[in-house]
Formats: structure tokens, sequence, C-alpha cells
């Protein structure tokens, strides 16, 4: 009777506690900002920025190897979503970019971090000096 009991109020609740365990997991980071949309206008940028020749993403000057996108570090700046690109170059140090992505276009490209040196340096579009040296 105990084993009949069990498996009645596990098949009643077995329902309610998967549905508990998704609301929760919204909230944990995991894939929820996850956008399609961006995720290809990221693509389609870095595949802009290939040089066909040597199959490298010419960034800032610098040559580099598409690693990956970290969907789980996404987050919205203003009204942008703000995607961290990892790139490597020939030596093997890292390069992360964060893409501004609105909407399905990318605005802005950022240098965050260069070989474990934070640069947060602006790379696209390429800011104008409004001090030009005479």
């Amino acid at each position: 009777m105990k084993k009949i009991l069990i498996l009645i109020l596990t098949v009643l609740l077995y329902p309610g506690y998967v549905c508990l365990y998704a609301q929760d997991a919204q909230f944990k980071g995991s894939f929820t900002n996850y956008d399609v949309d961006s995720e290809q206008a990221v693509l389609n940028k870095i595949e802009a920025d290939t040089d066909p020749k040597t199959e490298k993403v010419v960034l800032d000057g610098i040559a580099l190897k598409f690693e990956y996108m970290d969907y789980s570090l996404i987050y919205i700046v203003d009204k942008y979503k703000v995607i961290p690109v990892y790139f490597s170059d020939q030596k093997g140090g890292r390069y992360v970019f964060d893409y501004y992505v609105d909407n399905d276009k990318v605005v802005k490209i950022v240098l965050v971090m260069k070989k474990g040196e934070i640069i947060n340096k602006q790379v696209y579009p390429e800011e104008k000096d409004t001090n030009p040296k005479e």
C-alpha cells in the first residue's frame, strides 16, 4: 500500500516540480538571454571582418582566430544586447571583445581584454580623434 501511495504522489507532484524547476532555471542565467538574431548579427560581422586568404578576423589591426561566443555572459546595456566574443592570436594570446547588438545589427565593438590586460577600447566604429595633433 505504501508503494502505491508513493507512486501516486510521485505521479501527481512530478509535473509541478518540473514546472517550478523550469521557472527557477530562467533566473539562473543559463540561456535566458540567447537570441538567434543577435547571434546571427555577430556571426555576420565576424564574417565581414574576416580576411578570406588567412581566414583570420581583423580587429583593431590585429589578425585573430575566432574561438567562441559566451552566451552565459550576455547582458543588456541601454537598449543593446552585449555578447562577449573570444579570439586568440597566433601565439595563443586571448582577446575578449564585446559586440553590441541592436535588433539584428552590430553597432559597436569594444576590446575588453587583451592577453589578460583590461583595455576597454572601442574598435568599431572607430572613434574619431576630437583633438587632432598639429
